[in-house]
């Protein structure tokens, strides 16, 4: 029987939570090229300090944990949708431009959307800064200093 009384979950639990699931599992499908390329780097010399940006993320969120026990979910559809839109927008940009960089951005954009459209923006309030930290996580010095590293080494 739906719990049609709850605003958070009209569907019920069972559908709510198939929901979650569901946007997670196309979000990893849209973004398995870009987070591959991520984790493979985890294993290389150059990009190794990518994990540790991932692991300083979930200690963020574990310190955190309490807080976001506390805070009851209340979904923000509308800017969900925009900033899940937005995400989409750069990912398909980056996919036509080949730049992984852009990919990168849209997946925090995205998963900032999905933070919003499923728990609300009280969640968000607490979890901006540790997703918005993984932004490093996509080689953002070296794609934007790497253009200007010849310029450095004639000036050195």
């Amino acid at each position: 029987m739906p719990n049609s009384r709850n605003p958070i979950m009209p569907f019920g639990e069972k559908a709510t939570i198939s929901g979650v699931f569901l946007l997670t599992a196309v979000t990893l499908i849209a973004y398995h090229e870009i987070l591959s390329w991520v984790v493979k780097g985890w294993f290389t010399l150059n990009n190794a300090y990518s994990f540790v940006i991932f692991l300083l993320f979930l200690y963020m969120i574990w310190q955190k944990k309490e807080l976001l026990r506390q805070i009851p979910a209340q979904p923000n559809i509308l800017l969900g949708i925009l900033f899940v839109t937005f995400g989409c927008f750069i990912l398909i940009v980056g996919k036509l431009t080949s730049t992984l960089l852009l990919q990168g951005i849209s997946f925090v954009f995205s998963l900032l959307g999905l933070v919003w459209l499923i728990l609300g923006n009280h969640h968000v309030r607490v979890l901006w800064i540790p997703v918005g930290y993984l932004i490093f996580m996509f080689y953002l010095f070296e794609e934007v200093l790497g253009n200007f590293s010849l310029y450095f080494q004639n000036a050195a």
